[in-house]
């Protein structure tokens, strides 16, 4: 039997996976002259017996089932895999399966084997000239013009795939409007301007090393949704690595007027951060504040999404509190 109903979808790619899902789904509904049930899960919080359950009983919704399952190389014991391969021997034709990872193979879990190869998919980080592409489109469709250096700032900042480049894209449109001219100068406006907490007003308290501040901030951050751990951090981490290219040009002796040239620091506001957060912490703290926001980048990525709001509480503390020191054997990860 051909398991035309099951997709294994694996790599980082996650815009172009959430629209080869959209697709499949709206072809299930014309198929089935109505919109199917859609249920979505996180193999490291679901019992398999669970979820084959679902799939092989009838939904009382709807007359077909669509389930994502996310993060399948989370599945751990021999019992949860078995479960799963024999569900994928003889799968349910009420319902449609897609199994996702952001891993590119599934090394030991024998799912692979067990799916034909025209239901996998590799969906491989977007290239540079690929993700430019993808923004000029974007904004074409939308009668705006982004100019190169705003293009690389919000490469820059923004999590490499389309599912949060259309997110920020979209948010600018509609800030910005039609007919209009994205410039670099413009886009710090926007970030310092817009009514929302994001992640320059979060780097603006930590340059004056605000601790109460900066918590609240990323409380709100978090509440309001609009960034997950690893987008924060990315953002963080890339306004930390400007300043330490900050100090060492003041170290070389630059005037500061050059130094906002060469980083592309126009605003007033902006300047006065970048040499607040100068004035405020060493050379060396901030060497520590790249390696520790490094380290806790990869630490996110492989640890449960519940778990992220109590990490980046504790890297804000050892940046403000500690200047990014950790004593000898002290993690804020587990390695």
């Amino acid at each position: 039997m051909i398991k035309k109903n099951i997709y294994l979808l694996l790599g980082p790619e996650e815009g172009e996976k959430r629209q080869f899902i959209k697709n499949h789904i709206i072809k299930i509904s014309e198929k089935i002259g109505e919109k199917p049930e859609i249920l979505k899960f996180y193999a490291f919080e679901s019992n398999m017996i669970d979820i084959v359950s679902i799939l092989q009983n009838e939904s009382l919704f709807s007359k077909y089932t669509v389930l994502v399952l996310y993060n399948v190389e989370e599945i751990k014991g021999m019992e949860e895999l078995k479960i799963l391969q024999e569900y994928l021997e003889h799968p349910s034709q009420t319902a449609t399966l897609f199994l996702l990872s952001d891993n590119t193979s599934l090394a030991g879990k024998k799912i692979p084997e067990k799916i034909p190869e025209e239901n996998k998919r590799i969906f491989w980080e977007l290239t540079e000239t690929r993700k430019q592409s993808w923004i000029h489109g974007f904004f074409r469709q939308q009668n705006i013009k982004i100019e190169q250096p705003a293009l690389e700032f919000l490469l820059e900042m923004v999590e490499n795939n389309t599912h949060n480049l259309k997110s920020i894209c979209m948010r600018l449109a509609l800030f910005f409007g039609q007919d209009s001219v994205i410039r670099d100068e413009d886009l710090e406006k926007y970030v310092y301007h817009s009514k929302e907490e994001n992640v320059f007003t979060l780097f603006e308290r930590i340059a004056g090393r605000d601790f109460p501040a900066s918590m609240e901030i990323l409380h709100k951050i978090l509440l309001s949704g609009e960034s997950d751990g690893i987008m924060l951090v990315n953002g963080l981490l890339w306004q930390i690595r400007k300043l330490l290219d900050f100090k060492r040009l003041i170290k070389r002796n630059f005037h500061k007027e050059e130094i906002y040239r060469k980083l592309k620091i126009w605003s007033k506001k902006n300047q006065y951060i970048y040499s607040s957060a100068h004035k405020n912490y060493t050379l060396d703290e901030v060497i520590s504040v790249v390696v520790l926001i490094s380290d806790l980048d990869t630490g996110l990525r492989r640890m449960k999404a519940d778990l992220h709001t109590v990490l980046l509480q504790l890297l804000i503390y050892y940046i403000i509190k500690r200047g990014g020191t950790r004593i000898k054997g002290e993690e804020i990860i587990e390695k």
